[in-house]
């Protein structure tokens, strides 16, 4: 028998199998075409993200420290930083330089109201300060120029401004709240 004769006798006798078997192999290549072109490609792409990652988790940030270093770092800053928190004796010294602040600056201030609480898991005193100044608004902007460029650590939290007089629509009332800390206990 010749093999174009067992052909014909093989596709006669079990057409459905032999097409049931020619779709799987069609859909075998499909897929592994798809896998090759598609699949692969995308999955190479995302474990070198993965590996670029875990070599930035491992070796700290993009200038090379680990995470060892950062902490060490942090700590370091967090001392320099509480260096600059003043001892509360030095309290009267923020009131004679916002006094003098206001002088400079043409206004008087009569009267600050202050109250202070301890901070929670801190040796820290956070000072809240409240006082009003009448003047210009160019002596009030003046003022608050200053005062934000003092080195001490002063939060401006509430501010208020409001014209006075009728006469003169360059007065104006100047309601400031303040926040500072102070390092409690020390000498």
């Amino acid at each position: 028998m010749s093999p174009v004769d067992f052909l014909r006798q093989l596709w006669s006798g079990h057409r459905v199998l032999l097409s049931a078997v020619g779709l799987l192999l069609l859909a075998n290549l499909a897929l592994g075409l798809t896998l090759q072109q598609y699949l692969v490609p995308t999955v190479n792409e995302r474990e070198q993200q993965l590996i670029q990652r875990q070599a930035e988790l491992r070796g700290g940030s993009v200038t090379g420290d680990s995470p060892a270093q950062l902490f060490a770092q942090g700590e370091k800053d967090l001392g320099t930083f509480r260096e600059k928190i003043p001892p509360h004796r030095e309290f009267t010294g923020l009131i004679v330089e916002l006094q003098n602040l206001a002088d400079e600056a043409g206004l008087d201030l009569a009267e600050i109201r202050y109250g202070h609480e301890q901070e929670k898991d801190s040796d820290l005193l956070r000072y809240t300060l409240t006082f009003t100044l009448e003047g210009s608004y160019k002596d009030i902007k003046q003022f608050v120029h200053a005062m934000e460029q003092s080195p001490r650590l002063i939060v401006i939290e509430k501010i208020g401004l409001q014209g006075v007089g009728q006469e003169s629509d360059t007065d104006v009332r100047l309601q400031l709240s303040l926040e500072t800390f102070f390092r409690a206990g020390v000498s």
